[in-house]
């Protein structure tokens, strides 16, 4: 339906794929009186049943996707979801405080926070990774519960990359719709995506949704050469660069390598249009997600993902042996390792393996190949090769991820092998056979030996195989028929349906917010916004920031870099490698190992304001008494902070590079350490400060001064932050290697600290016009397309 305008139920087929063949449009083989022997550009077919056709299959996607999560839509009050194992989730550490935050702000002052406080002292939440504030779907979650909008915009973005995939298969992988819908099915419903949304991972969700769109735009671009579908490339693309730049750039490496077989294919005939291709998506993407990318360009290069190490950005490297995990659903339920496609894909896979390949699917094949040896990141010299040649690969980490094209590829050749077999007369023989026996034989043994007592395999063995038997006697069971079409998508969907659920549970989202034992003592610290650290892991974020309570500690994958290495350094740890929290301890095993004891700086905590130590165990801080024992952690009160805002009249100039160790050669309560040269006049008094208002962005302080001297506020520094003095805008200045400063003369003052990004403002600027620019654009093409055709057939008919 999106070949080109239709009109009186009628359709153009200049624009659909294999001209000059037989194309059956309504993909059941019989003849509905529009089959045609050749299709030319003039041809003009009644697609009524056609239209029917499509509309039922994409209904029961639709509906098969609420099916597979109505749990977690139909109940009330709507459950979140959770994963079944015990590894942990981003939920309640990233994702649900970034909502109830952004809500909250939003609902009671109606500006948008651009500035994180309850987590690392304050960290910056426009241009973040994972923070998607511009991309519309997540606002499901404003609008709605958080838990219900939550869970529609999973299930919206699971029925977006089935559509997206069906869409493909239909009209450009040539497909029946019978077989296209096969194909969307194993994709879209695939157990690695339910995997990821247990583990919080929504905008990764989001970010793959639009593959199957970007593939099918630009394959559709380069064959039409329509400009609509390379605008539709652009707008997945910057969807991506919206929610998980990861995805974005993998998208452009396929896009890539396509391109180049392109070239090598039709040569000089693609040249420009591919030119042209790279030029028009790549500048929408940009313009498009420029509120969220400059920001984020701007945040990069100081935060802790620009510096990693070759060794640290290969995490998560698919291990070898655990290839083995395609073949039936592991025990071991970490996301990333997660490759089970489901037995449909793989009986359909072999089958049309033992069809013999064409070249399409031998291409799909070849990426299948290239997508494992990717995902098995430092296992292999691939990976390190891209490292050493391609700049910036080392900030994709997690190789495992590549395994997103091999499901894809895996899906496009399921479709192709049940084409082949419903459109076959017979059942093959030969290599078809055999290869379907040996598979039902593997399982079949595989289900034996898991009844052995005694024998233990890390797989969840039934239904799996029972069902890989059930699919491979229906296929090997006479010729085909339409009970089997339908019996083998339903057994498919049985095993998506089955192995996805094991892997989530429905969670109350109450008791993320219900307050505890802990959170009320850290709220009676809450007035003089006195800060908690929890260096070993401690409560959830989500109930800090429900509670809207400070802490110095997080989880944060792109967290500022200055602030990580002081932080971790004041809880008396040295380790400089990369983590996922901050400090290291709370999720990287080799930190938690070189730091096996707390042992503080207390001047540095108190420089952040720190009143609370949180800990899962009393042996980690030996010594030390703690005040509370609650909800399985351990409280330790410390001596008060050096106050919210305070002023100093001495400072000492030092070299960035020199921090944090050079932090204990001062007194920092009286001197302040800063990177530039600042009038200090020995012996000044400090400021007199008051706080007068808070807001998202920007506190605002009465300061009384009787002696020139440095402001310093206890919250980090981070590029975008802006400070006035009565009006006029000074110099924010970095203090402390990690917190904020300003120069204040003698007076009474009122300064105002902003955080307004300007790469923020012109980015918002940016997109905004590009969006407008997109709908007139799309708004006035139809119409003159409609124009030029009029002439066109005016011409003709004088002709």
């Amino acid at each position: 339906l999106m070949l080109t305008s239709i009109k009186s139920r009628k359709v153009r087929c200049g624009a659909l794929p294999y001209r000059g063949r037989q194309v059956d449009l309504r993909g059941d083989g019989r003849d509905h009186g529009y089959l045609f022997s050749t299709l030319t550009k003039d041809s003009v077919v009644n697609i009524k049943a056609f239209t029917k056709d499509n509309a039922k299959a994409i209904s029961a996607l639709a509906g098969l996707t609420l099916i597979l999560l109505g749990r977690y839509l139909f109940t009330w009050p709507t459950p979140l979801i959770y994963p079944t194992s015990s590894l942990g989730t981003d939920l309640p550490r990233e994702i649900w405080p970034l909502i109830y935050f952004v809500k909250k702000s939003l609902l009671s002052t109606g500006e948008l926070p651009l500035w994180r406080p309850y987590l690392l002292s304050g960290t910056p939440l426009v241009g973040h990774p994972i923070a998607p504030l511009f991309y519309p779907p997540h606002w499901l979650t404003i609008i709605f519960p958080i838990a219900l909008g939550l869970n529609l915009d999973v299930v919206l973005h699971i029925f977006w990359m089935g559509l997206g995939t069906y869409l493909y298969a239909s009209l450009e992988a040539g497909m029946r719709l019978q077989a296209a819908f096969m194909s969307a099915l194993i994709f879209s419903m695939s157990p690695m995506w339910l995997a990821h949304i247990s583990g919080g991972h929504i905008p990764m969700l989001a970010a793959i949704a639009w593959w199957p769109w970007i593939w099918l735009s630009w394959n559709r671009y380069l064959s039409t050469t329509k400009a609509r579908w390379i605008l539709l490339a652009g707008i997945g693309l910057a969807a991506q660069i919206m929610n998980h730049g990861m995805f974005f750039a993998l998208s452009l490496l396929a896009l890539s390598v396509h391109s180049i077989t392109q070239l090598f294919q039709q040569r000089s005939k693609v040249v420009l249009r591919l030119m042209k291709g790279w030029a028009i998506s790549i500048t929408i993407a940009f313009l498009l997600s420029a509120v969220h990318l400059l920001p984020f360009l701007q945040l990069l290069p100081i935060s802790t993902r620009f510096t990693l190490s070759a060794q640290e950005s290969q995490f998560g490297s698919l291990p070898i042996a655990l290839i083995l995990n395609a073949l039936l659903p592991p025990t071991l339920k970490f996301p990333e390792w997660y490759l089970y496609p489901g037995v449909g894909a793989l009986a359909l896979t072999i089958s049309g393996i033992g069809l013999r390949w064409v070249r399409r699917e031998r291409y799909a094949g070849i990426a299948l190949l290239g997508s494992l040896i990717m995902a098995l990141g430092v296992h292999t010299p691939l990976f390190a090769m891209f490292q050493t040649i391609i700049p910036g690969f080392s900030i994709l980490r997690v190789p495992a991820r590549w395994w997103v094209f091999a499901l894809f590829a895996f899906a496009l050749l399921s479709g192709w092998a049940f084409e082949s077999w419903f459109t076959s007369k017979s059942v093959p023989g030969g290599r078809y056979k055999l290869l379907l026996y040996g598979a039902g034989f593997l399982y079949g043994l595989i289900a034996a030996l898991s009844l052995i007592p005694g024998l233990s395999l890390p797989y969840d063995v039934f239904p799996a195989a029972i069902l890989m038997i059930l699919i491979i006697s229906t296929l090997l069971s006479g010729p085909p028929s339409r009970v089997k079409a339908v019996i083998i998508p339903a057994l498919i969907f049985f095993d998506l349906y089955w192995t996805g659920n094991i892997l989530v549970q429905p969670q109350s989202p109450t008791e993320l917010q219900e307050p505890t034992a802990v959170t009320r003592l850290l709220q009676s610290a809450a007035q003089s916004e006195e800060r908690s650290l929890a260096p070993y892991g401690g409560v959830d974020m989500s109930k800090l920031a429900a509670a809207e309570l400070r802490a110095s500690d997080g989880y944060d994958s792109f967290a500022l870099r200055d602030y990580t290495r002081v932080i971790t350094f004041a809880s008396g740890c040295d380790y400089r490698g990369y983590s996922a929290a901050v400090p290291p301890m709370a999720a990287n095993p080799d930190a938690a190992a070189t730091c096996p004891t707390f042992s503080p700086y207390p001047q540095l905590l108190a420089l952040f304001n720190i009143r609370y130590i949180l800990l899962p165990d009393r042996s980690l801080y030996p010594g030390a008494t703690p005040d509370l024992y609650e909800d399985d952690l351990y409280v330790y009160q410390q001596s008060e902070g050096f106050e919210r805002v305070f002023g100093l009249g001495s400072g000492v100039k030092i070299s960035p590079d020199e921090c944090p160790q050079i932090l204990l050669e001062h007194d920092l309560s009286t001197t302040a350490l800063v990177e530039t040269d600042l009038p200090f006049v020995q012996g000044s008094e400090p400021h007199r400060v008051t706080q007068e208002l808070t807001s998202n962005n920007s506190e605002t302080f009465r300061v009384v001064a009787d002696d020139p001297g440095l402001l310093i506020r206890s919250e980090s520094w981070a590029p975008g932050w802006r400070v006035f003095i009565d009006g006029e805008e000074a110099l924010v200045y970095r203090v402390d290697c990690a917190l904020q400063g300003v120069w204040v003369e003698p007076g009474v003052h009122q300064v105002t600290f902003r955080y307004q990004p300007k790469s923020y403002n012109a980015g918002r600027l940016i997109s905004m016009t590009t969006i407008v620019l997109l709908i007139l654009y799309l708004w006035a093409s139809p119409r003159i397309t409609s124009t030029d055709r009029r002439k066109d057939d005016l011409h003709a008919s004088q002709r």
